[in-house]
């Protein structure tokens, strides 16, 4: 008798991609764990041309592709044609791109139950060789079916025996029925106006309160906004939540002796009848927006990089949410060369941007992920090359004009006598017309 199923008490979310294959061009052959190389649940538009069968976040559960069609993940038709694959969303960046505990066991546990629905007994590593059912992306890059990639990241990989167990551990749970321990249920309140609340401990801890692990520290007085807060149901101790947290279902938060700022659970009494006149309170203040925090930093010498995701993004990184990277600027894609100026980091959400000159000396928040451009080696010129250089301008002889035929001096001319009289015209209009006469003469002869 089977055990229950790994994802018993999981909720499998359904947000449909159109970038698929229908059917499978060979049979299923094995199943590959991804990363995001980014901190928010991805989606697929027909516009990025890739897509994945799942992909986990926390105890989230998102399927983008049904199982009997091929996705666009493993960038080779055949791989996709016989793969399921999956995204792990990460929990920080560079320089090994980690995951949540959280989001490490739910994918484990997808994995065992993707490879029960296919028959399997045991999940199978070994590297890019026959009869394993799991493979890593980054294998397909180095036998040269796909681009080269660092993914699923260098964190996965460095634990990637551990998960491998955990799926086993779970597949031997199924075949090989035994007591597991209840699922953890945790209780979740969201608060009617969003506060911000002042650290009060140094450091100031964020908790996962589902392992008790440090996520994360905080200094003295550090602000924050608090969304809501949640709790283990098997314990009493509620934690105070960010948006972030709370509405992806995180169990990471702050001990509330650590915080301070607001009323704890106040219990609200009955006020009483107001006396005439009425006493009108003043309206509340909204909460403060906190700003990202950002660092500049112009690099010794501009430097040209290579776009290597699909598609590369320009992103206003000015944001403090990683939820509000939804829209990017432009778009590029493998292969386009950019002049890279200097980098800015964002503080607030951790993560490095690189900057073009333009938008770095104008102070634009206009930026690229380190991670989708890689460094290009300069090109260098060839000795035996012929430099070709334009032919000097050839000097061109002068003309030499025509030498000018002095004029005839005119002879004055004398004027007629009638009746022993001058004439009725004087000389120098008869001298006019005899210029004006030879002038135009000399126009025609030119011309001709």
């Amino acid at each position: 008798m089977a055990g229950a199923n790994p994802l018993a008490g999981y909720n499998i979310e359904w947000w449909g991609s159109p970038c698929f294959t229908a059917g499978r061009a060979i049979p299923w052959d094995h199943y590959t764990p991804h990363h995001v190389a980014g901190f928010g649940i991805p989606t697929f538009p027909w516009e990025r041309q890739a897509s994945s069968t799942f992909s986990v976040h926390g105890l989230r559960i998102i399927q983008h592709v049904s199982a009997d069609n091929s996705p666009w993940t493993e960038g080779n038709y055949y791989a996709n044609a016989s793969a399921e694959t999956c995204e792990h969303v990460n929990a920080w960046g560079e320089p090994d791109w980690g995951l949540l505990e959280q989001t490490f066991d739910t994918g484990a546990r997808l994995c065992a139950s993707r490879l029960i629905a296919r028959g399997q007994r045991t999940a199978i590593y070994t590297g890019f060789a026959d009869h394993a059912n799991i493979y890593q992306h980054r294998d397909l890059g180095l036998q040269g079916f796909s681009a080269a990639t660092r993914c699923p990241g260098e964190w996965f990989r460095a634990n990637f025996t551990r998960w491998l167990n955990l799926v086993n551990q779970y597949l031997n749970a199924y075949y090989n029925p035994a007591p597991l321990p209840p699922p953890v249920e945790f209780e979740w309140k969201q608060w009617a106006t969003p506060s911000v609340m002042k650290c009060i401990a140094n450091p100031t801890n964020l908790f996962n309160f589902n392992t008790g692990e440090v996520i994360k520290a905080f200094n003295l007085d550090d602000q924050i906004v608090i969304f809501g807060e949640g709790r283990r149901k098997d314990r009493n101790e509620w934690f105070y939540m960010t948006e972030y947290s709370f509405t992806q279902k995180i169990t990471n938060g702050f001990k509330s002796g650590s915080l301070a700022g607001i009323i704890l659970h106040p219990e609200i009494e009955p006020a009483p009848e107001p006396e005439i006149p009425e006493i009108i309170p003043e309206p509340e203040t909204p909460s403060t927006p906190i700003p990202a925090v950002l660092v500049w930093k112009q690099w010794d010498e501009p430097k040209k990089m290579v776009c290597h995701s699909v598609p590369t993004c320009l992103w206003d990184f000015d944001k403090t949410s990683f939820d509000d990277f939804t829209t990017p600027i432009l778009e590029f894609w493998p292969g386009d060369v950019l002049d890279i100026y200097g980098e800015c980091h964002n503080e607030t959400l951790d993560m490095t941007f690189y900057l073009t000159e333009w938008s770095f000396t104008r102070n634009l928040t206009n930026g690229f992920r380190a991670i989708d451009l890689e460094d290009i080696p300069e090109e260098v010129l060839d000795p035996d090359q012929e430099i070709f250089e334009p032919e000097p301008d050839i000097p061109v002889d002068p003309i030499e004009p025509e030498p000018i035929k002095p004029e005839k001096p005119e002879l004055p001319i004398e004027t007629e006598k009638k009746g022993g009289e001058e004439s009725e015209y004087p000389n120098w209009f008869v001298n006019f017309w005899i210029k004006l006469f030879k002038a135009i003469l000399g126009i025609f002869k030119k011309s001709n």
